[in-house]
C-alpha cells in the first residue's frame, strides 16, 4: 500500500496525497502491467537488480477514486525500485521513484502525426506538380515565340525545383516514420 505520496507526484497524476496514502500500488497501475509490477517488487525484495519500469499511472481499478476518476491525468513514468528500509536496517517494503515521461511521450506523438502531415502533404502537391509540368513542356515545344518560350522555361524550371522540395520532404517523412517504428519494435 501507498504510504508515502510527495507533492510532485500528485501534481502529475492529479492524485492528492491524502487520497493516494492507503492505495494499493497496484490499483494504480493498468491491469496489463500489474505483473510487471509485480516483478519488480519481489525481484527488488529479493535485493536483486529490478531494472526499471516504464508505465502509465492510471488509476482505472481503484474504486475508492471513483469520485475523481475524471480528474485523474494519465501520468508515463520510469520507476525504479529501491528496498526501503526502517531506522535499524530492516526491510519494511520498496520505495519507488520515478521520471516523468508524460512530455516526452506527447513530443512523440506530436513528432509521428507530423510526420504523417508532410508526408500526405508532399503526396497531395506531387501529382498536380507533374501536371504542370507535364503541361508546361507541351506549351514550350509549341511556342513559337521566344519571349514566351523563355517565360514558359522559367515556369518549368520553378515547378521542377518544387518538385524537388517535394519529392525531399517525401523522403524525410519517409525515413522518420521508418525510424519512428523501428523505435517501437
Amino acid at each position: 500500500c501507498v504510504d508515502l505520496w510527495n507533492k510532485k507526484v500528485a501534481e502529475l497524476t492529479g492524485l492528492p496525497i491524502e487520497r493516494a496514502r492507503g492505495l494499493c500500488i497496484e490499483n494504480l497501475v493498468p491491469s496489463s502491467r500489474r505483473n510487471d509490477l509485480a516483478k519488480v517488487m519481489w525481484k527488488t525484495l529479493a535485493d536483486e537488480d529490478a531494472g526499471t519500469l516504464e508505465i502509465s499511472l492510471t488509476c482505472e481499478a481503484a474504486e475508492e477514486l471513483a469520485d475523481l476518476h475524471h480528474k485523474l491525468k494519465r501520468t508515463k513514468l520510469v520507476l525504479t525500485a529501491a528496498r526501503r528500509n526502517n531506522k535499524l536496517g530492516r526491510l519494511i517494503g520498496v520505495t519507488f521513484i520515478g521520471c516523468d515521461l508524460t512530455e516526452i511521450a506527447a513530443h512523440r506523438e506530436a513528432e509521428t502525426r507530423k510526420t504523417r502531415f508532410l508526408g500526405v502533404v508532399s503526396h497531395e502537391l506531387r501529382s498536380p506538380l507533374h501536371g504542370i509540368i507535364g503541361l508546361v513542356n507541351a506549351l514550350v515545344d509549341t511556342e513559337k515565340d521566344a519571349m514566351r518560350a523563355k517565360r514558359l522555361n522559367m515556369i518549368l524550371n520553378c515547378a521542377n525545383r518544387l518538385l524537388d522540395l517535394v519529392v525531399n520532404i517525401m523522403e524525410m517523412a519517409s525515413l522518420q516514420t521508418k525510424r519512428q517504428a523501428g523505435k517501437t519494435k
